[in-house]
């Protein structure tokens, strides 16, 4: 469930190549926007670099999480359905989404290299 909470922000010159967002993890985008933002899920900069894709990872701000925790509470009756059918709707579009998967799986493969190169450093 965490995975969802990734979202992935391509650069312009990947948008144009094979990194492409399709339509499902567009409408997963949306749809899981709200929640995304209200429990601290992660951005991750997508950009190419020498050796193919680089990632760098940042956070939503605490403001915008408590704007958007304070609209849900305030706004409970009406909110909490509206949140539920787009987070649904999200959890569809990004279970068929082959873009997001694609990348998701790109970005767990150099996170776990890069974490292997910190400890093989560490333990020299």
């Amino acid at each position: 469930m965490s995975d969802l909470l990734i979202k992935f922000n391509r650069s312009n010159e990947l948008a144009n190549q094979t990194y492409q967002a399709d339509l499902g993890e567009v409408v997963g985008d949306i749809g899981l926007g709200p929640l995304r933002i209200g429990l601290g899920g992660k951005i991750v900069m997508v950009d190419s670099s020498v050796n193919g894709v680089s990632f760098k990872e940042q956070y939503c701000s605490t403001t915008a999480r408590v704007v958007i925790v304070a609209i849900a509470i305030f706004t409970f009756p009406v909110s909490f359905p509206v949140l539920a059918l787009f987070t649904g709707i999200g959890c569809i579009g990004l279970y068929f989404s082959s873009s997001h998967q694609d990348i998701l799986k790109l970005y767990f493969k150099n996170k776990e290299e890069s974490h292997s190169e910190e400890m093989a450093t560490s333990s020299k």
